[in-house]
């Protein structure tokens, strides 16, 4: 699938899981992410705001702490996708 359709299909995804979040007063955000790691829209202002607040509480900068989050989302996708394609 195109980058854009995979990031739209999370769209799709939030919409449906909507209502059901806003019974229970809670919120749902996909964090989809492609191959190559471009971020949904969603995804990436959810990471901005985990740095954030892991920066206030590491009392870290904030530019070390979205770089090592980048870096580990990073390295957890090219985990999965070496397990997608080795097989084990």
């Amino acid at each position: 699938k195109p980058p854009l359709q995979v990031l739209k299909t999370a769209e799709r995804e939030k919409l449906k899981y909507q209502e059901a979040c806003h019974s229970i007063h809670s919120s749902f955000t996909p964090l989809c992410m492609t191959v190559d790691g471009l971020l949904g829209p969603e995804s990436n202002s959810f990471l901005k705001r985990l740095a954030d607040r892991l920066s206030i509480k590491w009392d870290q900068p904030y530019s070390t702490v979205i770089c090592w989050l980048r870096t580990c989302l990073s390295f957890a996708l090219l985990r999965a996708t070496n397990l997608c394609i080795r097989g084990t």
